[in-house]
C-alpha cells in the first residue's frame, strides 16, 4: 500500500495496543501527521495487517471505533457525559490528567480538555450531534426525565418524543457546552 499521512491518534492508538500502555500515554511520541506512514502505522477496519487487534466482526465493520470530543470544562463534561454514557451501558475505560473515556463493546467515546478555549456551536460547520441507540422507549423516557438533573437540557420539548418525525421515537438533549445528543428507541418497542 502506498505511503500516506497518518492520523496522529491512530498511530498513538496502534502503539498503545502494541505496548499495553493507555493510548493517551503514547500520544507524546506519536508520529506527526506530516510524516509518511506505512501499513504498520495505520489502523484498518476489519483487522487488516498490523492493525494491533483481531479482525472485527462483520457486524462491527463500519461502526465507529471511537469518537473524541474536546471540551472546555472537563469536570462538568465528565459528570454530564459520564451519567449519560452509564445510562447507555458504557463503562469507564481510560482516565488521564486531561481526559477520560467510556467504552461499550469495541467502541469508545473520549472526552478531552481542549488545548485552547473557544465556543462549540453544533449549528456551525463541524459536529452537529451524536445519536445513540437506546434499548427501548422506556429508556428514552427515563433519560429524558432525569437529564436536566445531570447537566443536559431537553431540546424540542414541544415535539418530544417525535421531534425526528412520526416514525422516530427519540430524546434530544444538549449539555452546557452545546454538544447535542439524540437517543433513539427501536421502532418495535
Amino acid at each position: 500500500m502506498a505511503e500516506g499521512r497518518c492520523h496522529e491518534d491512530g498511530a498513538a492508538q496502534w502503539r498503545a495496543m502494541q505496548t499495553g500502555l493507555p493510548a493517551r500515554l503514547g500520544r507524546a511520541s506519536a508520529q506527526s501527521e506530516s510524516e509518511p506512514c506505512t501499513d504498520r502505522d495505520r489502523l484498518f477496519v476489519g483487522g487488516a495487517p498490523n492493525s494491533g487487534c483481531d479482525a472485527v466482526s462483520m457486524s462491527e465493520c463500519g461502526l465507529f471505533h471511537h469518537v473524541e470530543l474536546r471540551v472546555e470544562d472537563l469536570d462538568a463534561a465528565r459528570d454530564a457525559w459520564g451519567w449519560l454514557l452509564a445510562r447507555l451501558g458504557c463503562e469507564p475505560f481510560q482516565q488521564w490528567a486531561d481526559g477520560c473515556s467510556w467504552r461499550l463493546g469495541s467502541s469508545y467515546l473520549v472526552i478531552e480538555r481542549a488545548p485552547r478555549s473557544g465556543d462549540h456551536d453544533r449549528r456551525e460547520p463541524g459536529l452537529s450531534h451524536l445519536a445513540f441507540h437506546a434499548r427501548s422507549r422506556h429508556d428514552v423516557d427515563a433519560v429524558w426525565e432525569s437529564a436536566p438533573e445531570h447537566g443536559w437540557s431537553q431540546l424540542y420539548t414541544d415535539r418530544h418524543p417525535w421531534a425526528g418525525g412520526p416514525d422516530h421515537y427519540a430524546a434530544f438533549l444538549e449539555n452546557g457546552e452545546r454538544f447535542k445528543v439524540e437517543l433513539v428507541a427501536p421502532l418495535s418497542t
